[in-house]
């Protein structure tokens, strides 16, 4: 593989995290319930909206998305008649959804609507917050929750992505809050004001229906859909033998040299464009006479994500890689240092189906960002064809 110069931008379109906001109550509330609607505060008049980038898994989730499964089948629920889908129509249906989503949370003679909180949901956020709600139905008939309900709640339309005929994508913020008594404790009040959310409006024979299909996590700095687990088995063997070889092309033997054309083979884009030169100050170094030996030792690769579709042509990991290293210059060896850098690489498929792993980004330590991100691109997905 020739060592090719970065052109094109590179791109990471990947959603994900959780909503920790619980409970669900027995009947819908009317779309028209007007109650909750004085506290409503409109978004921004309609306007086609640009595509929204959102943040880039550079850290593991704390949470695992439930894998238990939901057998009943989600039924719609009908939040306005078609046609409202201009500026404050839309706001008006966002908040009315809204006021049925809590009211789906809120503890009504010793139930929560667990049915409603799957009609007003999609995955993947409908298999987390459901799962949610059922431990917290099973603390309630477990006599540990007593009351749960919501006050004070509010909706931001932060962006409208519209689509043909009525549908679209919506981004909100949401801020509630949350009324609390657990047996044996006085109650609590918790008050969120940064709740965000994707919502999808769907058109349908009987009406305008409205889901919640993502959730952003501000604990985590993930949506849902960006949590992947970490693979486990071939991925993570592959990235482990990557390393290994990674690491085995930057040894220098006494008398020797780095091995430049091996890291020019096994990395590209950003992270090629950022590493070369540094590799080559340091054959510079050796040439020079004061630089004689370079090894690595105990090489750990964790891999904290998987996307194994970030692109048609191989996926992008993840990866912490701790490793120590040996120094040995003129006058003397160096203390071994250990540390642990953070890169994503790339699973390129070639034309023969074999797999190959490529370095194509780098976390600096010394500017706290990607490398990608410092070179002025927005993410780490080759374009088809590299290598």
């Amino acid at each position: 593989m020739s060592r090719l110069r970065f052109s094109l931008p590179l791109m990471l379109l990947l959603l994900a995290a959780c909503d920790q906001s619980t409970p669900v109550g027995p009947t819908p509330v009317p779309a028209t319930a007007t109650a909750e609607a004085a506290n409503f505060t409109p978004g921004p008049e309609n306007t086609p909206a640009a595509t929204v980038v959102l943040p880039s898994p550079t850290s593991p989730g704390v949470f695992v998305i439930p894998t238990e499964e939901v057998t009943p089948t989600a039924e719609p629920v009908v939040i306005a008649t078609p046609g409202g889908s201009g500026g404050l129509g839309i706001d008006r249906e966002v908040n009315d959804y809204f006021i049925q989503f809590y009211q789906g949370r809120t503890l009504t003679d010793g139930f929560f609507d667990i049915e409603l909180a799957r009609n007003l949901t999609d995955e993947p956020y409908r298999d987390y917050t459901v799962s949610l709600l059922q431990k917290d139905m099973d603390a309630v008939n477990a006599g540990e929750l007593v009351a749960v309900n919501y006050s004070d709640i509010r909706v931001n339309l932060d962006e409208w992505q519209p689509r043909e005929n009525g549908a679209g994508t919506a981004f909100v913020t949401v801020s509630r809050t949350k009324h609390e008594t657990r047996k044996g404790a006085q109650p609590s009040t918790t008050t969120s004001t940064d709740l965000r959310f994707k919502l999808e409006r769907r058109v349908i024979d009987i009406g305008v229906t409205w889901v919640a299909v993502d959730f952003y996590n501000p604990a985590s700095g993930q949506w849902i859909s960006e949590h992947v687990p970490p693979p486990t088995g071939d991925v993570a063997d592959e990235i482990q033998d990557y390393f290994e070889e990674f690491y085995a092309a930057r040894t220098l033997l006494p008398g020797g040299r780095f091995d430049l054309e091996k890291t020019a083979q096994i990395t590209e884009f950003a992270y090629q464009e950022y590493t070369m030169p540094l590799l080559e100050r340091q054959q510079e170094e050796a040439d020079q006479g004061k630089l004689t030996e370079v090894s690595y030792s105990d090489i750990r690769a964790e891999v904290v994500n998987w996307f194994p579709q970030a692109t048609s042509h191989g996926g992008i990991a993840t990866v912490k890689v701790t490793r120590t290293s040996n120094i040995v210059r003129p006058s003397g060896a160096e203390a071994p240092q250990t540390g642990t850098y953070e890169f994503r690489v790339h699973r390129h498929w070639d034309e023969s189906d074999r797999g190959i792993w490529i370095a194509v980004d780098f976390f600096s330590p010394i500017s706290n960002k990607w490398v990608s991100e410092s070179a002025g691109l927005s993410g780490p997905v080759p374009p088809t064809g590299h290598g």
